[in-house]
């Protein structure tokens, strides 16, 4: 049995149970507690992988339960305003060891996407994009550090919707500028 429920959209924790380990399970439930007592909602948007929207820009890109794993894992957008949030420096630790980003395959720097960027402090070479922080199966610090960078990917998003209503553009639509705009050295 593969666990992909499909043809329905039942909750995480419905998909989970069976598959993880106790503790793997505890951790994703007090996950989706923090998220429901902070007013996240998650949404629907594959098999065995949620997500949620604020303002129409996507925070978490993906919580995923991986039945045939037996894991779960939390995939969160990069955002170049990271910069401007994070201090603290096992936090920023924490960012380099989880930051999944495109090693450049052309190996060249005739590559039109290549860059060495700044990822808080940390030059990253051979560069054509940033995707994502993942996380696997957080717990102790690792959970904490996952609620803190979803908490101030919020702040950053609804930052983002405030100065565009005051510029008098569309409140509809954010500009996905804030994800994968790297600052190029």
């Amino acid at each position: 049995m593969s666990g992909i429920i499909r043809d329905a959209k039942p909750e995480p924790v419905t998909v989970a149970t069976g598959f993880l380990s106790d503790d793997k399970l505890r951790n994703l439930i007090n996950f989706i507690e923090f998220l429901h007592v902070n007013e996240y909602k998650l949404r629907w948007r594959s098999s065995n992988a949620w997500e949620i929207k604020i303002h129409n820009t996507q925070i978490l890109r993906r919580l995923r339960v991986n039945t045939e794993e037996k894991n779960w894992f939390v995939n969160l957008h990069f955002f170049w305003e990271y910069n401007n949030h994070i201090t603290d420096d096992e936090l920023i630790n924490f960012v380099w060891s989880n930051i999944r980003h495109n090693q450049c395959h052309h190996k060249t720097t005739n590559c039109q996407n290549y860059s060495t960027i700044n990822i808080l402090g940390k030059k990253f070479d051979m560069t054509c994009c940033v995707g994502q922080i993942t996380i696997f199966n957080p717990a102790g610090k690792e959970l904490k550090y996952a609620k803190e960078l979803v908490s101030i990917a919020k702040v950053i998003v609804e930052n983002a919707a405030i100065e565009k209503r005051i510029d008098g553009r569309s409140r509809n639509r954010l500009d996905y500028s804030l994800i994968g705009s790297p600052s190029i050295t």
